[in-house]
């Protein structure tokens, strides 16, 4: 998973970040509203049972009515408190991969009391 190193606010207008492995997205409020819009699409293939479709729906949501609401991207990390903006996009789109595999896997249709779960620490 890729980090923020540190992300540093020059004045009131210039935003300076300095990331590993992601570099600074000048229009990261119109990517993640159309991120977060093919999400809500996307897992529209699931069933509504199903607690990931439910998760992701709420997060989402969340998420894209705060990056409408909000003016600046310092107010969008702020408020979704989960990182950087650029973090926020690989989120989006990790998501987004990970939607087909949840209907591949069809959890929803086992047994949770057979389900093994591995926690890593």
């Amino acid at each position: 998973m890729l980090s923020a190193t540190r992300c540093l606010y020059k004045a009131a207008t210039e935003r300076v970040v300095t990331m590993v492995g992601l570099k600074q997205e000048p229009n990261a409020k119109e990517i993640l509203e159309k991120l977060y819009q093919e999400t809500l699409e996307k897992v529209k293939i699931l069933p509504e049972k199903s607690v990931y479709r439910q998760n992701v729906e709420k997060i989402t949501n969340y998420r894209w009515k705060v990056v409408k609401e909000s003016e600046t991207v310092e107010a969008i990390e702020e408020r979704v408190g989960a990182g950087l903006v650029e973090e926020l996009i690989e989120q989006a789109k990790n998501e987004l991969q990970l939607i087909p595999k949840f209907k591949e896997w069809k959890l929803w249709e086992g047994d949770a009391e057979k389900i093994k779960i591995n926690i890593l620490d």
